[in-house]
C-alpha cells in the first residue's frame, strides 16, 4: 500500500520569504541611493576639473594674448621714426581699443630720443590723457625702471586727487626700421585691472565658476574642493583670481532622493506580491496533497477489492459455502456492486448501490438494465470500448459517472469483471464502483488554485514589465537632462535649459502619477480605501477638472463641457478625492486615445437624486475581444500598445464608483469612439460608504 503524501508545511514561513525579498529590495534601494550620491559628488569633481581646464587658457587669452594682438596692430601701423598722424589714426581705427579693451584708460605711442622716451601720440577715455604728447616717460617713476630693464609693466596713479585709481601701465617695445639694438619705439597703455576683471567675468560667464580678483597684498585662501587660486604675471601686470565653483542646480540635488523614493515604493509592492503568491502556493499544495491522499486510498482500495474479488471468485468455484461469505461482504461494503447477465439485465445490486442510485427498498432491480444506470454518453462508451475489452481481457477499469434516480450525476472509479463459461462464452459480469465526488472536488479546487497562481504570475510579470518601462524610462530622461544641465547649464541658451527642465518635470509627473495609481490600487486591494463625503460645488469642480485634464494632455483635444451653472446647481455630497480619480482618468483617457484636436464631450446632468456624468470621444475605441477583459488587471487593448499607460485607470474608476454606491457603464466600438456613463447618488443625503470588499476585482485601463 502506497504511503500517503506528506502534507505541506503551514504558511508560517511565507512572511519570512516576503520579508527577505523586502530586505533585499531595500538594500538594493539604499545601494542605488548611495551610488547616486557618489555619482553626484564625482560629477561635481569632474565639473570642476573640466571647468578649470577651460578656464586657464581662456583667462590667459583675455589678460595676455588679447593684448599681444594690440601690439601686432601697432607693429603693422606704427614705425618708430616714421610714425605719422595718419598712421596713428589707422592704429586707433584698427585696434578699436575703446570697444575691445574696456579696462584700458589710455593708450599712446612713444619714441626713444637721446636717452629720453618722449610721448608722440596719446588718447584716453577722457579729453585730457594722463600722459600727454611731449611727456618723457623716463621721468615717470613707475616706468623708469621698466624702460631700463625692459620690464613690461609698472604701476602709476591715473588722474588727480586723493581718490584717483591706481592702474597698471604696460610698455610694449616696437623695433625701429634700422638695426640698432634695443627698442626704438614703445606702445604704452594704462589698464584699470579692476574694470578689466569685471569684463573678464562677463566673457567667462559660460563656465560654472564665480571669479573674484584679489587686491594687491590680499592673502589668498588655500585651494579647496570648491575653490582655487589662479595667478599669472603677463603683459598687463600681475593677476590673481579666486575661482569658486557654483553650486549644482536643484534637479541634480533631488536626483538621489527621487531614486530612493521610487526604490521604496517598488520594494513595498514586491513584498505584497511575494506574500500573496506564498499564500496561494500554500493553498495549492494543500489541495494537491489532499487529492493525492484520496487517490492513494482509492488505488489501495481497488487493489484490495481486486484481491478480494479474486479470492471470492475462487471460493465460489470451489464451494457454495463461500458464496455466503462473499455475499456478506457485498452487503456490508460501502462501494457500488452489481451483477448482470450476458444480455446486460441486472441480476443483483447491493445496498450501497441502492443508496447511491436513490432506489427505494422495494424496487425490483431485476427489471432494470445496465443502460438505466448511466448517461447516453457513458453507455455509448461502455458499448464501444469497456464491454468489448472486458469480454476480451476479462476485466476493465476506469472512471465514469452514474445517473441516480433523482437526476444526479455521480463521478465514480470502477472495475468491471467478465465471468465466462469453460467454453469462453460470457456468462455474467460484475461491476464495482466507488463514489469519487470528494476527489473530484479536490481536483477542481486544485485546478482553481493552480489557475489562480498562474493568473498571479501573469499579473506579476505584467506588473514588473510595466514598472520597468514606466519608471526606468522617466528616470533615464531625468538623469540625461540633469547631466546636461549640470555640465553645460551656463553654456546652453535659456530655451534649451527650459526644455530640459520641462523634460524633467514631465518625467517626474509620470512617475508620480504611476506611484499614486499603484498605491491607490494597493489600498483598494487591501480594503483600506477611505471614503469621506463632504459638501461639494459640483459644476465648479467639473469645470476645474476640465482645465486640469486639458493642461495634463498638453492641449491635445478640446474638451466641450456642459452642465448647470454653479449658482443654479443643487448642493452635492461626495468624496472629492475619489471623484477626481473617476473624472480625471476618464477625461485623460478620452484625450489620450483620440486623434489630435478631436473634440471630447463631457456632460453633467441630474436625474432625481443622482448625478450623471457622460464622457464621450471619437477615438480608437475598444476592440470587441478586449471588452471581455475590460476589468482584468494590467490588461490593455491591443490597439494601444504604442501609447504609454499602466493598465490601472479603469480599475481605479470602478473602485471609486463602487465606494460612492454608483454605477459605471462603458459602450465602445473599435475606431468609433467610447461612451462612458457614471451615475452617482450625490444629490441625496451624504452617501454611506459601502463595506470595503475583502478582495478588489483589480482591473486594467482600456485603450
Amino acid at each position: 500500500m502506497t504511503a500517503p503524501a506528506a502534507r505541506p508545511r503551514p504558511p508560517a514561513t511565507r512572511s519570512r520569504a516576503a520579508l527577505a525579498v523586502l530586505g533585499i529590495a531595500l538594500l538594493a534601494t539604499l545601494f542605488a541611493f548611495h551610488q547616486e550620491r557618489e555619482l553626484a559628488a564625482r560629477s561635481e569633481q569632474l565639473r570642476f576639473q573640466d571647468g578649470m581646464s577651460q578656464l586657464s587658457p581662456r583667462l590667459l587669452a583675455l589678460v595676455s594674448q588679447r593684448f599681444e594682438q594690440l601690439r601686432d596692430v601697432a607693429r603693422a601701423t606704427l614705425r618708430p621714426g616714421q610714425a605719422t598722424p595718419a598712421a596713428w589714426a589707422d592704429f586707433l581705427k584698427y585696434s578699436d581699443w575703446r570697444t575691445r579693451y574696456p579696462g584700458v584708460l589710455e593708450i599712446g605711442f612713444a619714441e626713444t630720443v637721446d636717452a629720453r622716451c618722449l610721448v608722440r601720440y596719446a588718447a584716453g577715455r577722457t579729453d585730457a590723457p594722463a600722459h600727454p604728447p611731449g611727456l618723457d616717460l623716463a621721468g615717470v617713476p613707475a616706468l623708469a625702471a621698466a624702460l631700463r630693464t625692459g620690464a613690461p609693466t609698472g604701476e602709476a596713479v591715473v588722474g588727480r586727487g586723493p581718490n584717483a585709481p591706481r592702474a597698471a601701465v604696460s610698455l610694449l617695445p616696437l623695433a625701429g626700421p634700422d638695426a640698432r639694438p634695443g627698442p626704438r619705439g614703445w606702445l604704452f597703455f594704462v589698464l584699470d585691472q579692476t574694470a578689466y576683471a569685471r569684463y573678464c567675468e562677463t566673457q567667462l560667464a559660460g563656465l560654472p565658476f564665480a571669479l573674484r580678483r584679489l587686491a594687491p597684498g590680499e592673502p589668498a585662501p588655500a585651494d579647496a574642493p570648491d575653490h582655487r587660486l589662479f595667478g599669472a604675471r603677463t603683459l598687463t601686470g600681475e593677476w590673481r583670481f579666486l575661482v569658486t565653483l557654483r553650486a549644482p542646480d536643484a534637479a541634480a540635488r533631488r536626483r538621489p532622493w527621487v531614486v530612493l523614493g521610487a526604490g521604496l515604493a517598488v520594494s513595498l509592492l514586491l513584498y505584497y506580491l511575494v506574500l500573496k503568491q506564498a499564500a496561494l502556493r500554500f493553498a495549492a499544495e494543500r489541495a494537491n496533497a489532499l487529492a493525492t491522499e484520496r487517490e492513494t486510498e482509492i488505488k489501495a482500495f481497488n487493489q484490495n477489492l481486486d484481491r478480494l474479488i479474486t479470492e471470492r471468485t475462487a471460493e465460489l468455484r470451489t464451494a457454495n459455502a463461500g458464496l455466503a461469505r462473499f455475499q456478506s461482504a457485498l452487503e456490508t461494503t460501502t462501494d457500488f456492486v452489481s451483477m448482470a447477465d450476458a444480455e446486460h439485465r441486472i441480476l443483483y445490486l447491493n445496498p450501497a448501490g441502492r443508496r447511491m442510485m436513490a432506489f427505494p427498498e422495494d424496487l425490483d432491480v431485476r427489471q432494470l438494465r445496465i443502460a438505466d444506470f448511466y448517461t447516453p454518453e457513458v453507455n455509448r462508451y461502455f458499448a464501444e470500448v469497456a464491454i468489448p475489452n472486458s469480454e476480451r481481457d476479462g476485466h476493465w477499469a476506469g472512471e465514469a459517472s452514474l445517473r441516480s434516480r433523482d437526476g444526479r450525476d455521480i463521478p465514480i472509479s470502477f472495475v468491471g469483471l467478465a465471468h465466462k463459461t469453460p467454453a469462453g462464452a460470457l456468462q455474467y459480469s460484475t461491476f464495482i464502483a466507488r463514489d469519487i465526488s470528494q476527489r473530484k472536488q479536490a481536483e477542481e479546487q486544485l485546478q482553481a488554485a493552480l489557475a489562480e497562481e498562474k493568473e498571479l504570475n501573469r499579473l506579476k510579470t505584467n506588473f514588473v514589465s510595466m514598472v520597468t518601462h514606466e519608471i526606468r524610462t522617466p528616470l533615464m530622461h531625468i538623469l540625461g537632462a540633469a547631466e546636461i544641465l549640470g555640465r553645460y547649464a551656463n553654456r546652453l541658451p535659456a530655451a534649451k535649459r527650459t526644455e530640459h527642465l520641462a523634460q524633467i518635470t514631465t518625467a517626474v509627473g509620470r512617475m508620480s502619477a504611476l506611484l499614486e495609481e499603484v498605491l491607490l490600487f494597493s489600498k483598494a486591494g487591501a480594503g483600506r480605501m477611505e471614503f469621506h463625503p463632504a459638501p461639494l460645488d459640483l459644476p465648479a469642480f467639473c469645470a476645474q477638472l476640465v482645465d486640469e485634464a486639458y493642461s495634463a494632455t498638453e492641449h491635445r483635444c478640446p474638451i466641450e463641457y456642459s452642465g448647470p451653472a454653479p449658482d443654479a446647481a443643487a448642493p452635492a455630497q461626495g468624496d472629492e478625492s475619489l471623484l477626481r480619480h473617476i473624472l480625471a482618468n476618464l477625461l485623460v483617457n478620452a484625450c489620450k486615445y483620440s486623434p489630435p484636436q478631436s473634440p471630447v464631450t463631457f456632460t453633467l446632468t441630474r436625474e432625481a437624486g443622482d448625478a450623471v456624468f457622460l464622457v464621450r470621444d471619437a477615438g480608437l475605441g475598444i476592440p470587441e475581444e478586449d471588452q471581455r477583459r475590460l476589468f482584468t488587471p494590467f490588461h490593455r487593448g491591443k490597439n494601444v500598445a504604442a501609447l504609454p499607460g499602466t493598465g490601472l485607470g479603469l480599475v481605479i474608476v470602478e473602485i471609486c464608483v463602487e465606494r460612492h454606491g454608483g454605477q459605471l457603464q462603458i459602450e465602445s466600438r473599435e475606431n468609433a469612439g467610447t461612451r462612458v456613463t457614471v451615475r452617482l447618488p450625490l444629490f441625496t443625503s451624504a452617501p454611506a460608504a459601502p463595506d470595503a470588499p475583502a478582495a478588489v476585482d483589480q482591473t486594467a485601463a482600456v485603450p
